[in-house]
């Protein structure tokens, strides 16, 4: 199928747009296989000049779409002695708003009922493709040609090479170059150097998704490590695997100790235990102690993102109306405890010398948050630009957050998938909060951090597209 076949109406004069903190403007409205345009000068074509337009939008960015019609038209032709068929039309109008991921609010006053819901069909069709490969990153070619090695600018290899050269106590391993061991693992991972590849594949298979422990960050002030994985199942009858007790255990060396940080209650993962799930008992990893630090993920999460943005759309609130929808929504504390729990991690390493492992149920979501914003905390080249973005490759590109899978829709979507969670905004809004308590630590400002947010939800570029690396 060709994208153009679902344009049902390519172009609209004298339309009106209309957004928050802005005037009116009027211009001709175009629609193309993956962009709304409008230019108040009218002639806009896909291949026009970006600054030319008014609205230069990626349909992939649209969340919901809501309109309305107004068919004036119609009740004065049918009052109307005589066939006027064709001027049944001639006053009608319409509404259209779109609600984008970006959490803007477009509204577009399109004259002709027949165009806005040709124009309003269009947009869902072409905002909802079921098919990644006729996104927009399939379509795009850059104008700036050293954007051809955007994929290489951060590779795993030179990254775990420096600490190699600091260390050799740990090895790089291709255990997964063909996915086999891990789907969600990128294929060259870092581990101990006296653990084989042999005993890693029966760690995997120990462990959720097979996601076995893999150095997430090494820390060159004292040597200690921090891990991340995903939960071991030992389900209710307490199932054991010798090699991953010897990948933990080769991590530390003589009385050194280690931590294990569950992001689970421990309700929740005796709950989880009966299921087949589980977590490392004190008795088969006598060296590791747990700590429980709940952080909350996927649908209650979703919610609170959702009561966040209803709060903040609502113009008739009063301040005292506002704090209380604020607090009630639960994302500040949700953001608190995330920025809480990676302090732990990052004191662990610091102060107490100690090692640390990260998990939850899967690996692939809280985890990962706890595990970046401690190396944001700890480390000060993560804190850079070049740093962040390098950060961000390989604690959530590489390490398998499904982006495909968490932001499919964002906060104004009506219906819902039970995969979507805004796990990347909320590691944004702690980096933001960081930022704001230590203005002078970071080298980059909130317009990077909304540049991020834009480009996970929709994005000319292929870097957040899919689940993992092994899809991308």
């Amino acid at each position: 199928m060709e994208l153009s076949e679902l344009i049902k109406t390519a172009r609209v004069d004298k339309v009106q747009l209309s957004c928050p903190l802005r005037s009116p403007i009027r211009g001709t409205l175009c629609i193309t296989s993956h962009h709304l345009l409008l230019s108040p000068r009218g002639g806009a074509t896909e291949e026009g000049k970006q600054e030319d337009m008014v609205l230069w939008l990626l349909l992939r960015n649209v969340d919901a779409i809501e309109k309305s019609v107004q068919n004036l038209g119609y009740f004065q032709s049918s009052r109307s002695k005589g066939p006027q068929k064709e001027d049944r039309f001639g006053s009608s109008s319409g509404t259209i708003t779109l609600k984008c991921k970006d959490l803007r609010v477009i509204q577009l006053e399109i004259p002709g009922m027949e165009e806005t819901l040709n124009i309003a069909n269009s947009i869902e069709a072409l905002s909802s493709l079921e098919s990644v490969m006729q996104t927009y990153p399939f379509f795009f070619r850059p104008g700036d040609r050293r954007l051809e090695d955007g994929w290489h600018l951060y590779p795993l290899q030179h990254y775990y090479q420096e600490i190699l050269s600091d260390t050799d106590a740990w090895r790089w391993s291709e255990v997964n170059e063909d996915f086999a061991v891990c789907a969600t693992y990128p294929p060259g991972v870092i581990v101990p150097r006296s653990v084989d590849d042999e005993a890693l594949k029966k760690s995997a298979k120990f462990r959720h998704g097979g996601r076995f422990p893999t150095l997430s960050y090494y820390h060159r002030k004292n040597g200690t490590v921090m891990l991340r994985s995903s939960q071991p199942l030992t389900g209710p009858n307490g199932k054991r695997c010798p090699e991953d007790e010897m990948l933990l255990s080769a991590v530390l060396e003589g009385g050194d100790r280690g931590f294990v940080i569950d992001t689970r209650s421990a309700q929740a993962a005796k709950q989880v235990r009966m299921m087949g799930g589980g977590f490392e008992s004190k008795a088969n990893y006598p060296q590791w102690k747990r700590l429980h630090r709940p952080l909350e993920r996927g649908r209650p999460l979703l919610e609170s993102f959702i009561r966040l943005m209803e709060a903040c759309n609502d113009p008739t609130l009063t301040v005292d109306r506002w704090l209380s929808k604020l607090e009630s929504c639960k994302w500040l504390s949700y953001v608190k405890e995330a920025l809480s729990t990676a302090c732990l991690a990052a004191q662990c390493m610091e102060r107490e010398e100690a090692y640390v492992l990260v998990h939850g149920t899967e690996g692939m979501d809280t985890t990962l948050l706890v595990t970046s914003l401690a190396q944001l905390i700890i480390d000060p080249e993560c804190r850079t630009i070049a740093g962040f973005q390098a950060l961000i490759e390989r604690e959530w590109l590489q390490a398998g957050h499904p982006f495909q899978l968490r932001c499919a829709r964002s906060a104004y979507a009506h219906s819902r998938v039970k995969q979507e969670a805004p796990t990347f905004l909320l590691f944004l809004d702690c980096c933001w909060q960081l930022g704001r308590q230590f203005p002078f630590s970071l080298e980059f400002n909130e317009n990077l951090l909304r540049t991020l947010f834009q480009h996970a939800y929709a994005s000319e570029y292929g870097t957040f597209l899919c689940n993992n690396e092994k899809e991308r």
